[in-house]
């Protein structure tokens, strides 16, 4: 097989990968926002406690923290 055969080429590779980075830099900003409503001292610590949720478990705790926070209005 040749390179010039190869089904995908550079610019599929790098659309896969804008991809990936979108939901990596989306997730981040999930635990972000849960530090400031949790409101530990150290942001380390909160992502160190939540890095073992999945995806949707971190959607459904920040609803959850945001439904349950005095200053937000579901």
């Amino acid at each position: 097989m040749t390179p010039d055969s190869y089904p995908l080429e550079r610019e599929h590779y790098f659309a896969f990968g804008s991809i990936v980075h979108s939901f990596a830099r989306f997730e981040r900003l999930l635990e972000v926002a849960i530090h400031g409503i949790v409101d530990t001292k150290s942001f380390a610590l909160t992502a160190l406690t939540i890095s073992a949720l999945g995806y949707q478990q971190k959607v459904d705790l920040l609803n959850a923290l945001l439904k349950s926070h005095p200053t937000t209005e579901f």
